[in-house]
C-alpha cells in the first residue's frame, strides 16, 4: 500500500511541477491568456506521457503489475483525459457545468477502478488477507466506545490480528507486528484444526492477555481522573 502511494505522490508531484513550471513562463512571457490555453494542452499531454512512462516501465520491468486490469485503468485514464479536453473547450456556462460533471466522473472512476480492481489484481494472498482484516478490525472498532468492557473483549477476540500502537484500543494497527502467526484471530486459533493444543493454548493465552491489556487501557483515563 506504501508503495502505491509513493507512485501516486510521484505522479501528482511531476504534474505539479509541469503544470507550475508552465504558469511561470506563460505569466512571464506570454499572459493570461495564453496561459489557459496552454494548460489545456500541458495537463493532457503531462497525463499521457505520465502513463505512458508507467506502462513502459512495467511492460519491461514489473510483468506481474500488467494485467488486463490494468488496461482498462488505462482506457479510464485516456477518457478522463479526453473529457478534461470537452471541459476545456466548452462554450456555456451549461457546457462548463455539465461537462465538468463528466469530467469529475471520469476521475472518480479512474480512481475507484484503481483501488478496488487494479489494486486488488496486484497483490500478494497475504497482503490481500492483512487489508481484510484490517477492515474487519476498523468496522468494527467503529463500535468499541458503545460497548461494556464484555463486548469489546468478544469483538477484539474476533477480529484482532496485530498489536496497536501504544497498546490502546485508540492506537493504529500495527500490521508488522501480527500476534499469531499467519495473522490470526483468537477465535480464529480456536477454530484452527491445523494447530497443536499446547501450541494453540499458548497463542489463544497470548492474544487473551494483550486483549485485557487494551481492556484495562480503557480506563486508565478515568483512574487518573479519580486520583
Amino acid at each position: 500500500m506504501r508503495a502505491k502511494l509513493i507512485a501516486i505522490g510521484k505522479n501528482a508531484a511531476a504534474l505539479g511541477i509541469v503544470v507550475g513550471l508552465w504558469c511561470m513562463y506563460a505569466l512571464m512571457a506570454a499572459g493570461f491568456h495564453v496561459l489557459l490555453e496552454g494548460l489545456t494542452a500541458v495537463i493532457f499531454i503531462t497525463g499521457v506521457a505520465l502513463f505512458v512512462e508507467d506502462t513502459m516501465e512495467k511492460a519491461f520491468y514489473s510483468r506481474e503489475l500488467f494485467t488486463w486490469q490494468y488496461l482498462i485503468l488505462g482506457l479510464f485514464v485516456i477518457v478522463s483525459d479526453l473529457l478534461w479536453l470537452y471541459w476545456a473547450s466548452c462554450d456555456t456556462w451549461l457546457q462548463f457545468a455539465l461537462r465538468g460533471l463528466l469530467l469529475i466522473g471520469g476521475i472518480a472512476g479512474t480512481a475507484a477502478w484503481y483501488w478496488f480492481a487494479y489494486s486488488w489484481s496486484v497483490m500478494g494472498d497475504e497482503e490481500r488477507r492483512i487489508l481484510t482484516l484490517e477492515k474487519a478490525y476498523r468496522k468494527a472498532a467503529k463500535a468499541f466506545p458503545k460497548l461494556d468492557d464484555e463486548g469489546v473483549r468478544d469483538a477484539l477476540k474476533e477480529v484482532l490480528f496485530c498489536r496497536l500502537k501504544g497498546d490502546t484500543l485508540e492506537g493504529d494497527l500495527l500490521t508488522g507486528k501480527p500476534l499469531a502467526a499467519s495473522y490470526r484471530t483468537y477465535n480464529g486459533i480456536a477454530r484452527a484444526g491445523d494447530m497443536l493444543s499446547a501450541e494453540r493454548a499458548a497463542a489463544m493465552t497470548n492474544i487473551g492477555q494483550y486483549i485485557e491489556k487494551l481492556i484495562e487501557s480503557r480506563h486508565k483515563d478515568d483512574t487518573a481522573s479519580a486520583s
